[in-house]
């Protein structure tokens, strides 16, 4: 009997809601080894390693507040990450980058 039977659609749920590995076998208080097996068993897509990106559902909202003369600062302070994050965001979102000092001048 696995460590895990009766447990294996909740564990995929919260891994698919972004939970990392390793926090749902610490939630569950099994190592992540079993975790991860439950997830192959599913045939779950693996993310990649590293942290997950922070602004995926916002990408577009924010291309289209820094296209409206937002700065990358007050959009970096609004969703507390850096600037660098915020500069990739515009760019995934299909926006374009101002020159630095750039902002658009009122018409």
């Amino acid at each position: 009997m696995g460590l895990l039977d009766g447990r294996e659609r909740d564990v995929v749920d919260r891994y698919e809601r972004g939970e990392t590995i390793e926090a749902i076998a610490r939630a569950l208080g099994v190592s992540a080894k079993p975790v991860r097996s439950v997830l192959e068993a599913a045939g779950v897509a693996f993310r990649p390693p590293g942290r997950p990106w922070p602004l995926a559902d916002e990408e577009g909202a924010i291309a289209a507040a820094y296209a409206a003369g937002e700065t990358l600062a007050s959009l970096a302070h609004r969703y507390s990450v850096s600037q660098r994050t915020v500069r990739k965001a515009v760019l995934a979102g299909g926006g374009r980058l101002r020159p630095p000092g750039g902002r658009p001048r009122p018409t």
